[in-house]
C-alpha cells in the first residue's frame, strides 16, 4: 500500500493483477452500533426497516429501539 492510499495485487508469479473489490456489507457483518444508526434513519424517514437488519440485531438493542419509538419490531426467526 503506498501513502496515497492505493494498492497494487500480485499473483503468486509476480504479475500485477487487479485487486478485488470489496462488496456492499450485508446485515450480518454489520456490527451492532451500525444496525442501530442504520435502523434509526429508516424510522426517523418512515422508511420501513428492512427485516435483515431485525434479524441480525441483538435482541436487548432491539427492545431498545421499541421502547424509545413505540414499536413492535420482531425478529423473524
Amino acid at each position: 500500500m503506498y501513502q496515497d492510499g492505493t494498492i497494487e495485487s500480485f499473483d503468486k508469479n509476480g504479475n500485477r493483477v487487479a485487486p478485488k473489490l470489496k462488496d456492499k456489507p450485508e446485515a450480518n457483518s454489520l456490527i451492532a452500533k451500525e444496525l442501530v444508526t442504520r435502523i434509526n434513519k429508516y424510522i426517523e424517514k418512515g422508511l420501513i426497516v428492512p427485516q435483515e437488519y431485525i434479524d441480525a440485531l441483538p435482541q436487548k438493542d432491539l427492545d431498545a429501539i421499541n421502547k424509545t419509538h413505540g414499536l413492535k419490531l420482531k425478529k423473524s426467526k
